[in-house]
């Protein structure tokens, strides 16, 4: 999700500038998501434990054919295969943990591993993003304007920016990635944003107003697009609200069923 190629664009400050800083988690969020590449497919779980912490799970999957080649394969190590509840589980007796493998679609996954663990603080501006696998921590800043939210990350002095935006089918993630260098060099398309500079061999820095930024990610040749499709919502059911429609339901009915009988 947070991956990107060789040559990045950074930035000085959290953007967009006069974006409204964001300190609880967007509730649009939460769910499972799928994204077919030309590697295959992967999948992305947010696991909310509320709206000032969240969990983002991410595994790639295969398909049949290579699920029966994984179990023929366990078997043949001496492992147990067993199915519970849609999914499989392969246990090897020399480890106490099982691993489970699930069914979404025509595709299997490996149960995630936490990728990245997301904290906030209400009233706060900043939080906080754990890499997972004892990676370290860094500072986040979350904006939003124009429909889009501005997930800031703060490392080596400089702002890691991914732009995320909600669709009607599930996610459009954008990351900054410079496909081709000679944009921001001299005599190039954007060699006139505000302090753009170079750092070290790949990273470029700078400082774009809010409309040089939306200018560029609409052109999308500083960043790289990604479309997450949503599958599932992780959200609770809303029991009280079935239960209003349903009293609403009835009692619209019984009105109707009256003005007919008076008709009569």
């Amino acid at each position: 999700m947070l991956s990107t190629g060789c040559s990045t664009l950074h930035f000085t400050n959290p953007m967009p500038h006069f974006g409204m800083t964001i300190d609880s988690l967007p509730s649009f969020l939460e769910g499972t998501y799928i994204q077919k590449t030309d590697a295959g497919v992967d999948l992305m779980e947010i696991v909310f434990e509320n709206d000032q912490h969240a969990q983002v799970f991410i595994s790639s999957g295969f398909n049949k054919d290579s699920l029966n080649t994984l179990i023929a394969e366990a078997r043949s190590d001496g492992d147990m295969i067993t199915r519970r509840n849609g999914s499989y589980f392969i246990e090897n007796p020399c480890f106490a943990k099982s691993k489970e493998v699930k069914q979404v679609g025509d595709y299997y996954f490996f149960s995630g591993d936490l990728a990245y663990d997301i904290k906030l603080t209400r009233g706060h501006p900043d939080g906080q993003l754990d890499w997972g696998d004892n990676e370290g921590v860094s500072k986040i800043r979350i904006r939003a304007k124009n429909g889009k939210y501005f997930l800031n990350i703060y490392e080596y002095k400089v702002w890691f920016t991914i732009v995320i935006q909600p669709t009607e089918e599930g996610l459009t993630l954008q990351k900054p990635e410079v496909k081709d260098s000679s944009l921001l060099s001299e005599g190039g398309k954007y060699d006139n944003l505000n302090w753009l500079h170079k750092q070290g061999d790949h990273d470029w820095i700078s400082s774009p107003s809010d409309e040089e930024l939306f200018e560029i990610l609409e052109a999308d040749d500083l960043f790289v697009s990604e479309y997450w499709l949503r599958i599932s919502t992780n959200q609770p059911f809303n029991v009280g609200l079935l239960s209003l429609c349903i009293f609403l339901a009835v009692g619209f009915i019984m009105l109707a069923w009256d003005l007919i009988r008076k008709r009569n």
